[in-house]
């Protein structure tokens, strides 16, 4: 399946793709501005195979976050669903095959408090634009759970950026399957 361009696959498929669909626009003729996210999301892809939307716009900059979304369907693809949901991950990069690749799992939690007031579209684009303002220093942690602090850029964290203690605990065990379950099992 594809979405404005991004590659979306079943965590039951045999394969991932290896690179982008064939008919986007050749990289060498998109602007030298998104060329270079496109290089800078690679970048970041080097250290982190798998990695957020959240944690690409704190550490890249919100300010670039619609020219990012542009730039993420040249650097990898999607989980429908299961471990690994919202996370762009590298092309070729199979995280089912390699128990290692767990740390890059998603989970979401709830880590503000809830006004009560329905989400209008212009509350969220006003946070977005105090985001955009916001320095590469206040958004470096953001993008972590501390279990403390509230994120104010999102509530899905990568395994890999949780810090809270008790959490730690559970997700540091030697005790892990050695293949993926990308399906639940009802009891």
């Amino acid at each position: 399946m594809a979405l404005f361009g991004c590659i979306i696959v079943k965590p039951t498929d045999q394969s991932v793709p290896t690179g982008p669909k064939a008919d986007l626009p050749p990289e060498e003729t998109l602007t030298p501005y998104l060329q270079t996210l496109i290089a800078n999301v690679r970048s970041e892809l080097q250290h982190r195979p798998i990695i957020t939307r959240h944690y690409l716009f704190n550490k890249l900059g919100w300010d670039k976050r619609d020219r990012l979304r542009e730039a993420l369907v040249y650097c990898g693809y999607y989980f429908e669903t299961g471990p690994w949901r919202e996370a762009l991950i590298s092309w070729g990069v199979d995280p089912r095959k390699d128990p290692s690749f767990r740390q890059y799992q998603t989970v979401s939690f709830m880590s503000y408090q809830s006004t009560g007031l329905p989400r209008r579209h212009y509350v969220y684009d006003r946070h977005i634009q105090k985001l955009a303002r916001m320095s590469a220093q206040e958004l470096e942690h953001e993008h972590t759970f501390d279990g403390v602090h509230a994120s104010s850029t999102g509530n899905l964290f990568q395994f890999c950026d949780i810090t809270d203690p008790v959490i730690r605990g559970i997700l540091d065990t030697e005790d892990i399957r050695t293949s993926c379950a990308v399906r639940l099992r009802h009891l």
